[in-house]
């Protein structure tokens, strides 16, 4: 009796409980990168709040790095409430890093790159998109879109964007570097447990695999998209 008991504890930390610290980790990562960068007030722009974000899509999959990125807004939102309208981009920024790091993308340069321009594109659009239709909220790149504006080459719009884009180019390439290493850092046989996952048996082999293909399915990208969206949509239009 002993012996299930003791058994049953080691089943639940390595399933439930290290995944679960791990996304806390994760957090803390996110909010201690971004107070460093706030503390030491470098010339260039730079958030780094999403590196804990990237790190959990790497080692732990869709669903966790979703809710570690929004954790981290609605966090932060308590002492600087427009966070909060920005959650849907750590969304975005989440389902995209994972989708990269289940598909083996992170392994090899291109990839890096790719996901580094992806993050960009969608911090930077929707960075410009959301404070545009939000009465009241004011952009973060206000200088450098400024600058730019005055040089009479864009509308206010594309100036923004503009800004944004050049921010995230900077300061994504950096946070996927950094969450990459960091990542590498800890030990590989911790890694098989920091995965939230409902799978709680012995994989099938290649055989069996090819055997009975129709039995066979995986989450399809629509439906890792959809839960998210089931999370978090009724706190996104809370505030609308």
């Amino acid at each position: 009796m002993q012996r299930n008991l003791n058994a049953l504890s080691d089943k639940r930390i390595k399933f439930i409980f290290a995944p679960l610290l791990f996304c806390i980790g994760c957090i803390a990562v996110n909010f201690l990168f971004n107070k460093i960068i706030t503390s030491i007030g470098l010339p260039v722009t730079l958030y780094l709040d999403t590196v804990g974000t990237v790190i959990e899509a790497v080692a732990g999959g869709t669903l966790p790095c979703v809710v570690v990125g929004f954790i981290t807004n609605v966090i932060l939102s308590i002492s600087e409430p427009s966070s909060l309208y920005y959650g849907i981009i750590n969304v975005l920024i989440a389902v995209a890093a994972a989708q990269f790091a289940e598909r083996k993308k992170l392994k090899k340069p291109f990839g890096i790159i790719a996901l580094t321009l992806v993050l960009t594109l969608i911090a930077g659009l929707f960075g410009t998109l959301i404070p545009w239709f939000m009465e009241g909220l004011t952009f973060n790149s206000e200088s450098l879109s400024g600058t730019i504006y005055k040089t009479g080459y864009f509308n206010q719009f594309f100036s923004h964007l503009t800004a944004n884009i050049l921010i995230n180019l900077i300061d994504k390439p950096v946070t996927v570097l950094i969450a990459l290493v960091l990542y590498q850092m800890i030990p590989k046989k911790y890694r098989s447990v920091l995965s939230i996952t409902g799978w709680r048996q012995t994989p099938l082999t290649s055989e069996e695999i090819k055997g009975d293909r129709s039995k066979i399915r995986s989450m399809s990208l629509r439906i890792k998209m959809l839960i998210p969206d089931i999370i978090f949509c009724p706190c996104i239009f809370s505030l609308v």
